[in-house]
């Protein structure tokens, strides 16, 4: 079985996803595979329909909670052979593969706007498309034209904009689990290569003065209510600081929960549970966490 596996690129056995997600936690997968190319992608997954094995697509694994549980399927991770990237006048096409922070900074230095915002976000292009990533008031959509995609079957084809359905960190990709993103397309305006910059530094410093970014995190936790902040609600609570095991909700930034003490895949699920009871008996509001759930 390896050795069929192996024609389709670098294959890791029983490898732990606490190296591949950035929460470092997770059990291992059977199978972990760099697919070297489309074909590569294709020729997986008719083995794991062959053989009735599931299959998970990740990229930097920065917004995944992967349960301790092993997962006896095949986990196909495309940040080493899709990270290419082609500029035709304001048009740019990436691959799924590729880091959010380079292309904001590839952008700004050919001149063109609307991508600052994103020089923060730790995740690649196909997991920005699939949470619609976003930050600052913008997203991943705004700039979006057209994504291309492989299904179950197989079949390459490009959904434009509107048939993503695209809204506030969802997208169509967490519902047709049978979609694979392999690449966008971005149109962007001529910007001010200086101004861009200068905002980039400030949100930098900002990320750097109110972000646990020295641990071991997802990012933001929890959606935010309408109108709301969830984490002024969280911290309005005296939530930050709680800790379950080894996971604690930031002392910095209290809709990020960091792993502070070999946190397990349990404490951080245990944790976000409590916080959502929490607010949902003081506020009476239902909290959506962003970090997707993985084998649980």
């Amino acid at each position: 079985m390896v050795e069929q596996l192996t024609h389709y690129g670098t294959v890791l056995e029983q490898e732990p996803l606490s190296r591949h997600t950035t929460l470092r936690v997770g059990g291992c997968a059977r199978y972990l595979i760099y697919p070297k190319d489309v074909e590569s992608i294709q020729g997986i997954i008719d083995f794991c329909c062959e053989h009735s094995m599931k299959f998970k697509v990740i990229g930097r694994g920065s917004n995944l909670l992967a349960s301790d549980q092993n997962f006896l399927g095949v986990v196909l991770k495309l940040d080493r052979s899709f990270n290419h990237i082609q500029f035709e006048g304001n048009e740019v096409t990436v691959a799924s593969g590729y880091s959010m922070m380079r292309l904001a900074k590839e952008v700004v230095k050919r001149g063109f706007t609307g991508f600052e915002w994103a020089s923060g976000v730790p995740g690649n292009i196909g997991g920005g498309v699939y949470m619609n990533a976003g930050a600052y008031g913008r997203d991943i959509s705004h700039n979006l034209l057209r994504v291309q995609v492989i299904n179950r079957d197989g079949q390459l084809f490009w959904l434009d904009n509107h048939e993503c359905q695209f809204s506030y960190r969802t997208s169509i990709f967490q519902t047709r689990k049978d979609l694979v993103v392999l690449q966008a397309v971005f149109s962007f305006e001529i910007g001010n290569i200086e101004k861009s910059i200068q905002q980039m530094d400030s949100w930098r410093e900002y990320r750097q003065s109110t972000q646990p970014l020295q641990l071991p995190n997802c990012g933001s936790i929890f959606r935010n209510p309408p109108n709301q902040s969830a984490g002024k609600m969280i911290e309005d609570l005296g939530l930050k600081g709680k800790r379950i095991g080894g996971a604690q909700v930031s002392e910095k930034h209290a809709n990020f929960i960091v792993n502070v003490d070999q946190a397990t895949a349990q404490d951080i699920a245990d944790l976000i549970a409590y916080v959502q009871k929490a607010i949902q008996d003081h506020y009476h509001i239902e909290l959506h966490q962003e970090v997707e759930y993985f084998n649980w």
